[in-house]
């Protein structure tokens, strides 16, 4: 017990200590051939905008679940499938592409036989991945997500025992997987993600309730002030133990102005967003009100659509994409499925524009 005191108190001390290295760390190859850009125009007949790749949980025949991560393009692909992007009987999920779209991070437990916990890997589609960090005896990673320079990635320490679970945000090389540093945040630090410049990172963490339970809000943390604000207040200074409100797996926008994300504020899980302003952030707008539920949000490149999962049709999730405009709109158009299949989809995540002319997303005032 007072050993894992220790553990408790240096990491949640160690936040305020971020190293950094020179320049900006690249990935060799991140300029060359997009193998699954090709593959996919090859299967459509005409070139593509962008690529979303997505967590598939294929079932076996004795009822196990194996998370797999597939590609397709950002609309409904009809008798052609998705493409496969890993195979292994260990779960790999979390996907996540490089800032130029040629790479993709995620996490797998395929280092610990499928049984363990997660580490981070990162691969170019058709190619072996490549195992980043390897130190799951201690940490189990739980999501990742890719800036220039960095991967950063909410972890699960395992040294300390439930019910005080401690999830830091540690920052990693792309290329070598050399540990950067950790950012700041509360005590369990979910859904680390990072906006396209690395200067702002986003994450949820409980508010009320104590270390082990609690309302879950996002807050925004600014490494270059060293300050986080929080952005979402559905949560009041107590918790209601029988109806918890939990607001998890944002995303920001590519320009950096929005952040999307998911909550069960309004019952079930819906999906809504915020505007980013230069102290805090705006209103939720909310996105989404069925009884089914929406999660694992995501943006497309130009900021006007997203893409996301719901189970409203035959109790699985089904991948879907939603417009949703430079401004909300009081009627919006129908969402639009993107797959059918008797599995699950999860984690969706939205490349970067591929097209040559596109412009370079630029930082929100």
């Amino acid at each position: 017990m007072f050993r894992n005191a220790i553990f408790f108190l240096v990491l949640v001390t160690a936040g305020a200590f971020v190293t950094s290295c020179g320049g900006s760390p690249t990935v060799p190859g991140d300029d060359q051939d997009n193998e699954l850009l090709r593959m996919l125009e090859g299967n459509y007949g005409y070139a593509l905008p962008s690529v979303i790749a997505y967590t598939r949980a294929l079932k076996s025949n004795t009822g196990t679940i194996n998370n797999e991560l597939y590609a397709q393009p950002p609309f409904p692909t009809g008798n052609v499938p998705a493409v496969r992007l890993t195979n292994n009987p260990a779960d790999d999920d979390w996907a996540s592409f490089s800032p130029k779209g040629f790479h993709i991070a995620f996490i797998s437990n395929r280092s610990s036989g499928g049984y363990g916990s997660h580490d981070i890997f990162r691969f170019k589609p058709f190619n072996e991945p490549i195992q980043l960090t390897d130190d799951t005896w201690q940490w189990n990673a739980l999501s990742t997500d890719w800036a220039p320079g960095f991967i950063v990635s909410s972890r699960l320490n395992n040294l300390i025992g439930a019910p005080f679970d401690v999830v830091t945000m540690h920052k990693f090389h792309p290329s070598t997987g050399e540990l950067l540093g950790y950012f700041p945040g509360g005590t369990a630090s979910y859904d680390a993600c990072s906006n396209h410049w690395g200067s702002a990172i986003c994450y949820a963490t409980r508010v009320n309730g104590g270390f082990y339970i609690g309302d879950t809000e996002l807050f925004v943390y600014y490494p270059e002030g060293d300050e986080s604000v929080r952005i979402t207040f559905f949560a009041g200074d107590d918790p209601d133990f029988d109806n918890m409100i939990t607001t998890r797996h944002p995303a920001f926008s590519f320009q950096g102005d929005k952040i999307v994300f998911q909550t069960n504020y309004w019952g079930s899980w819906d999906l809504a967003y915020v505007t980013m302003g230069n102290v805090g952030a705006s209103e939720p707008v909310r996105l989404t009100n069925t009884k089914a539920n929406e999660m694992n949000p995501c943006f497309s490149p130009n900021g006007r659509w997203i893409a996301y999962v719901s189970d409203e049709n035959d109790n699985n999730f089904e991948l879907y994409k939603m417009y949703i405009g430079p401004t909300p709109d009081p009627t919006p158009p129908k969402p639009v499925r993107l797959t059918w299949t008797p599995e699950d989809e999860s984690n969706p995540d939205w490349s970067q524009s591929y097209v040559s002319n596109a412009p370079t997303p630029q930082p929100h005032n």
